[in-house]
């Protein structure tokens, strides 16, 4: 069968070898067969397999008909012109000019013109209006530069009383080359890529050209004789444009991030400016003077059109890098600064990035539209405005978030102080829709290098800081490590806690803080869990037990503290029948529907009565899941567990939960009571407590108690029990409970008693 590809390949063989047979029958110095056989069958014949060749590429690929035809047509036209040249005009006598054959010849150049130009716009999906200007300017100082040359030949060939006509026409041969050439430089560099497709083709067109010029010049000179190796030149120059039109031509955007793409269009410049130069000292055609004063026009717009198009890119740059809301960057500006600032940072040099978050902000949003929330963050942005230095960096991320970045700072920069400003500045009162809005920001802050020094980590750790003060209510936070459980540290510190637990349970050691009536005796201790790494020493509950909370470790970590607590306090017991300890729950214990079992088992494994154990729980954990938590907690009452209010005073339950959970103890937070002797407020609030307390049937028992003083003041309050350093800080297990306080402590509060009474 056969294909597309073997009868081309079989026309392609047909046309090389009828163009060396036609060569060497040219080159032998005798006449091997008759001139009609030569020129008219072998010559003319592979001129029309040359059109037939690049005719089948159209007929085989529709999408290229648009180039292709109309270059095979204009390589028929050449071939008719030599098939009348030499089966009719050659045998007239005079031979007239201008003849049909002229008529052939001459049309093969507008035909190819436009298939030339098909070819572009087929090769390329985007061809830019510089690319364009670049490509005239070299097919204009080409054509100039052809012109130059040719220009003496065209002279000494119409010298003499020559007709109009017969000028114009002698003249044609070498413009419709040089324009040609030209057009194909123009294209190779509207591609910009390799020569390819565009390359064979020019090939054969400087072929074409290079044997009209030398054909014109030899006339001119008078020795030109038909039958030489250049009447070959034509068959070979057709015979390329044949091949090259069926090697790949590959379709692609115009690149034009190729320096050397400026050669052409620059080196049409110097050759104009050299043409222009040469015709004021030898006479030249009026037509190539213009043409290269053409090319120079040409530049010059191209100039025009560089700058032009280097403002584009300036405002477009400002474009992608501005919020259109606020006029300030966006995120890709601020990426950019950060990338482009971690790699060149000094030794002492650090850079703070802030990410600032409006507080409730969606709020405004809801409740008075969109475009009042625009006016607010209209105002916020002018607002931040006031508080940046030159070299900063203030973007809007989206949303409520903005950032600053504050390159430059050196190791004395008070970066809490400047995020308090910017607070300060952002809750001002604004006025938008007759209203007064308050909003206040929440800001993280992360440092370069000691937080990080990539860009994605560095906007996490700002990320996490954000979240810290928004929780905590703080206004603003610097990022730790210790409270971002997705840092590398936090991330192994997680596996190793996961894997103590599994396997080596003891290096997770209890240590007890004494609570002591405050009638001078110890009654109980509160277990608090320390971790005794081997590599890093002792680290405190607030590095772990959250992360643990968070990473469902908590029933391991509490079941470990809670039977640990058990068998101490089954010691204490040996001297003190009314010792009792406790133990923290957390939120995950408190829902778990087997948490009553389990106690139950630790319970019966310690041999410890029910009433030694007291389970702390906060108001918040509660809310979680009232119902079931007040479910659990009834059970855990049942079992005689007694419950305590943990952190009292700083939830936001009602106080309805006092009168239905069975609890039978009261923590007030120390927040209240560190302060209770210089702050008159603080000190009413724990004594309604206190009397509140009491009048549930309540234990009270104080926290965060430091100082004799404030002990004192509790007792004379009518407060029941007290806890804090001012009695013992926590420490590991004693023989008895008796040692686990401070003696001093007691000695001194019942002496004070004494001097009172």
């Amino acid at each position: 069968m056969i294909t597309w590809t073997r009868a081309v390949t079989a026309l392609l063989c047909v046309q090389a070898v009828a163009v060396l047979v036609y060569i060497v029958l040219l080159v032998l110095p005798v006449e091997v067969v008759p001139t009609a056989v030569r020129d008219g069958v072998i010559g003319n014949g592979a001129q029309v397999v040359s059109a037939v060749i690049v005719a089948l590429r159209g007929v085989k690929r529709p999408g290229d008909r648009a180039w292709s035809w109309p270059i095979a047509a204009g390589l028929l036209a050449y071939a008719v012109g030599d098939i009348l040249y030499d089966s009719w005009v050659s045998h007239l006598d005079p031979m007239p000019s201008p003849a049909l054959s002229d008529l052939c010849y001459l049309a093969m150049y507008p035909i190819a013109a436009v298939g030339l130009l098909a070819g572009v716009r087929a090769g390329n999906r985007k061809v830019g209006r510089g690319l364009l200007l670049d490509g005239l300017v070299t097919f204009l100082g080409a054509a100039a530069l052809i012109g130059a040359v040719i220009a003496p030949v065209v002279a000494n060939t119409t010298s003499g009383g020559d007709s109009l006509v017969h000028v114009l026409i002698a003249a044609a041969y070498p413009v419709g080359d040089a324009t040609l050439v030209a057009m194909v430089i123009g294209v190779l560099v509207l591609r910009g890529g390799s020569p390819g497709f565009y390359g064979w083709i020019g090939a054969g067109l400087v072929t074409f050209a290079v044997a009209d010029t030398v054909y014109t010049y030899r006339v001119a000179i008078g020795v030109y004789e038909v039958g030489t190796p250049l009447d070959a030149l034509w068959a070979v120059g057709l015979a390329i444009v044949a091949f090259g039109a069926w090697r790949p031509q590959r379709r692609s955007d115009v690149r034009v991030d190729r320096p050397w793409m400026l050669t052409a269009p620059i080196t049409s410049v110097l050759v104009a400016i050299g043409v222009l130069v040469y015709a004021s000292v030898r006479p030249l055609p009026l037509a190539v003077v213009l043409v290269a004063a053409a090319t120079l026009v040409a530049a010059t717009g191209r100039i025009i059109d560089g700058f032009l198009a280097v403002a584009d890119i300036a405002r477009v740059r400002l474009e992608a890098r501005t919020d259109e809301l606020t006029g300030l960057g966006n995120r890709r500006l601020l990426y950019e600064t950060i990338e482009a600032g971690l790699p060149g940072m000094r030794p002492g040099e650090f850079m703070y990035l802030l990410l600032i978050d409006l507080d409730r902000f969606k709020e405004v949003n809801d409740s008075l539209g969109h475009a009042t929330g625009d006016d607010v963050l209209l105002t916020v942005g002018s607002r931040l405005r006031t508080t940046i230095t030159a070299g900063d960096v203030l973007v809007r991320l989206g949303g409520d978030e903005f950032a600053l970045l504050m390159p430059g700072r050196d190791a004395d920069f008070d970066v809490l102080a400047c995020a308090g400003r910017i607070a300060a500045a952002i809750c001002a009162p604004i006025s938008v829709a007759g209203l007064a809005l308050q909003v206040e920001p929440s800001i993280g802050i992360a440092c370069a290098p000691v937080d990080s020094l990539d860009r994605t980590d560095l906007m996490r750790h700002a990320d996490v800081a954000m979240y810290d003060a928004k929780v905590n209510h703080t206004g603003h936070a610097r990022y730790d490590p210790d409270r971002d459980d997705n840092s590398r540290e936090r991330l192994q510190l997680i596996a190793e806690l996961r894997d103590v637990l599994r396997h080596d349970p003891d290096q997770l050691v209890v240590y007890y803080q004494p609570k002591c009536s405050l009638s001078g005796r110890v009654v109980g201790a509160e277990a608090l869990v320390r971790w005794q790494h081997p590599t890093r020493g002792l680290i405190g509950p607030d590095r772990f037990v959250q992360t643990a909370e968070n990473n469902s470790l908590m029933p391991a970590l509490t079941g470990h503290v809670l039977r640990t607590a058990l068998v101490q306090v089954r010691q204490w017991r040996l001297s003190d029948p009314l010792a009792t300890v406790s133990v923290n729950l957390s939120v995950t214990s408190l829902l778990d529907e087997g948490l009553v079992d389990h106690m139950t088992s630790a319970l019966t494994d310690a041999g410890v009565a029910a009433d030694a154990l007291i389970l702390e729980i906060t108001e918040t954990m509660i809310m979680v899941d009232p119902e079931r938590s007040n479910r659990t907690l009834h059970a855990l009452s049942a079992l005689g567990i007694k419950l305590s209010i943990d952190d009292y005073g700083t939830g936001q339950c009602s106080l309805a939960y006092l009168r239905d959970l069975p609890v039978q103890e009261l923590k007030l937070d120390r927040s209240f009571v560190q302060h209770i002797v210089t702050k008159q407020r603080d000190a009413a609030i724990v004594r309604s407590t206190i009397e509140l307390a009491h009048s549930l049937g309540l234990v009270l028992v104080a926290e965060g108690v430091e100082d004799l003083g404030s002990a004192e003041l509790l007792r004379a309050m009518g407060c029941d029990v007290a806890q804090g350093y001012y009695f013992g800080r926590p420490q590991p297990g004693t023989p008895t409970l008796a040692e686990a306080v401070d003696a001093a402590a007691i000695d001194g509060l019942s002496r004070h008693q004494m001097v009172k009474s």
